[in-house]
């Protein structure tokens, strides 16, 4: 039983390149451990990891437990994502940790079974519940870009395209008012241009709008969101949230959200009025989230840094993203 303290728990994400033949293309694999009989919630799939001791700091409980679960010496990294979770039986607190290289091979040590899973099949595994999010945060990037209004598609290309020369890889497609014939139009060419980059473009607005294109997914209002009764795309697409109070990002988490903005965190000249939130609030805000959540409001490809260190998955931006 997990009792009525929040349980930390430190968990690791162990990678490794895998290439079976020199012609192939490397794949990206992640470690996986299923939980076993007599353990709660057994058969179901997890990060490497475990509970942090009294007075023990996250990188000496990873590299502890790893040492015990799967025999490995590790060198811990930056922090991925911090989660709360609350399990009928209680709650905990995930620790997220990127290893940045292991010694030794990894081996079942405590009874479990141990696969390699493919970084873009993660998505279809029975994870316990609480490492869903964790997926979420190691597919998405440190940045997104939301487009600002253009008068012509080759604008948006040329505006797209200095975007990716400075490493944005999720663009977020948002001309309000385009006619559903020239938004496909519009899609289309955004799509060849992401192709090309290996990026991802999501359509803004009502999920809806996806039947008309071939987009990798939605991004949606906070009040699109409120009137979802789920998850509105499946889970090889990507769906993103507005969000501007703890309320908001609760909801998203709640409809199986891959991600959140957060805004404005500081002034913005989209929103001149809107009052910021400031980076103390995002951090406190963020800790309590159960997603992915980005910076938004006066952000620039700068602040991500910042970002990551109160907690966030990156930046969120439009005109400090765009030029």
């Amino acid at each position: 039983m997990l009792g009525d303290a929040e349980v930390r728990v430190a968990v690791a994400v162990v990678r490794r390149v895998r290439r079976c033949a020199p012609s192939e293309v490397p794949v990206r694999e992640v470690l996986l451990s299923c939980r076993p009989a007599g353990k709660s919630h057994a058969g179901l799939w997890e990060f490497p990891g475990g509970k942090i001791e009294p007075g023990e700091g996250i990188e000496a409980a990873l590299k502890r437990e790893l040492g015990e679960e799967l025999g490995i010496e590790v060198q811990v990294g930056q922090s991925l994502i911090e989660l709360p979770h609350r399990y009928p039986n209680g709650a905990v607190r995930l620790f997220v940790r990127e290893v940045l290289t292991f010694s030794g091979d990894p081996r079942p040590l405590e009874g479990q079974r141990l696969r390699w899973i493919p970084e873009n099949a993660l998505a279809s595994m029975d994870l316990l519940p609480a490492n869903a999010a964790i997926v979420a945060a190691l597919r998405l990037p440190g940045q997104v870009l939301i487009t600002p209004r253009v008068e012509a598609v080759d604008g948006l290309e040329r505006g797209i395209q200095r975007a990716f020369d400075r490493g944005v890889r999720l663009v977020v497609l948002r001309q309000p008012g385009l006619p559903p014939a020239e938004l496909q139009q519009w899609c289309a060419a955004l799509g060849r241009a992401c192709r090309r980059e290996r990026a991802k473009v999501l359509l803004h607005g009502d999920p809806d709008a996806l039947e008309l294109s071939s987009a990798d997914g939605i991004h949606c209002p906070a009040g699109v969101a409120a009137d979802l009764k789920g998850r509105p795309v499946d889970p090889d697409k990507l769906f993103g949230v507005s969000c501007h109070t703890p309320e908001e990002l609760e909801r998203a988490a709640d409809l199986g959200a891959d991600y959140a903005t957060l805004s404005p965190v500081a002034p913005t000249a989209t929103h001149p009025k809107a009052v910021p939130i400031g980076w103390r609030r995002f951090g406190e805000w963020v800790r309590a989230a159960r997603l992915p959540v980005y910076a938004l409001g006066g952000m620039s490809a700068m602040d991500v840094s910042l970002a990551r260190s109160a907690g966030g998955q990156g930046v969120a931006g439009i005109r400090g993203l765009w030029h």
